[in-house]
């Protein structure tokens, strides 16, 4: 199974952080001796129509992004968080065996990248989030039943096309989401800046601090804390899936 796409995600107010020029030139400074370069992407903003509510305004709005050419490492500064992203290049029909999983040192890289623009823009984070993506091919016809022993004693709250369970840390309710896509026909699979048509499974985890705190409390020192628990889950659940 192929670790092929890695997400880290802080969430923070972070709308002021658009495409103008001093903050580009800030982010270019910050981050050149690491590699990277600044574009920036497009999302759409929603706005209430006033005179047709059931009508909304959609406006395209360009945001800062930094990435990396030569290793499909990008980091988006959206309105409301900000992610880094690594993924895996594969071409369409592709072996997967030709590649290599995302390794711990892109991990640890994408959390000191964060924890670098916390630092410039001096402000902390209200919700962690960790999503990983792996992709393995089917060999025949298989069991499409969601099984994970590390599921097996714990309190759930949702079974049927996914699992999802709680742990605490640090006094923080800890979100552990699984969801195994098996498929014996192609399917469209996005990951990174990536689209494939992709026949197989796709396991995706999710693992994030609960989204009913909203207070900023992650400053760049402790998300390291975090993030290293959260992989540490991660690992813990795709155990799961070999027991």
């Amino acid at each position: 199974m192929l670790l092929a796409n890695l997400m880290i995600s802080v969430f923070c107010n972070t709308e002021e952080l658009n495409d103008n020029p001093h903050f580009i030139k800030e982010i270019f400074d910050l981050f050149y001796p690491d590699g990277f370069i600044v574009s920036t992407f497009q999302i759409n903003n929603i706005e209430i129509n006033l005179d047709n509510q059931n009508s909304p305004i959609v406006k395209p709005v360009e945001r800062p992004q930094l990435k990396k050419s030569d290793s499909n490492e990008v980091i988006n500064f959206l309105p409301d968080r900000i992610d880094y992203t690594k993924s895996i290049r594969i071409a369409q029909g592709e072996d997967l065996e030709q590649h290599q999983d995302i390794d711990i040192l892109s991990f640890n890289d994408g959390i000191r990248y964060l924890q670098k623009i916390l630092d410039h823009i001096n402000r902390k984070g209200f919700r962690l989030a960790l999503n990983i993506k792996y992709l393995d091919k089917i060999d025949g016809i298989e069991n499409t039943r969601l099984i994970n022993s590390f599921y097996n004693d714990k309190d759930l709250s949702e079974s049927i096309n996914k699992l999802v369970t709680r742990e605490i840390f640090k006094g923080e309710t800890i979100n552990i989401i699984h969801n195994n896509i098996r498929s014996l026909s192609p399917m469209n699979v996005n990951f990174g800046n990536q689209n494939l048509q992709f026949k197989g499974n796709i396991v995706q985890n999710d693992i994030n601090t609960h989204q009913s705190k909203l207070n900023d409390r992650f400053d760049g020192e402790i998300i390291k804390k975090y993030f290293e628990y959260f992989y540490e889950l991660n690992s813990k659940v795709m155990d799961g899936l070999n027991e």
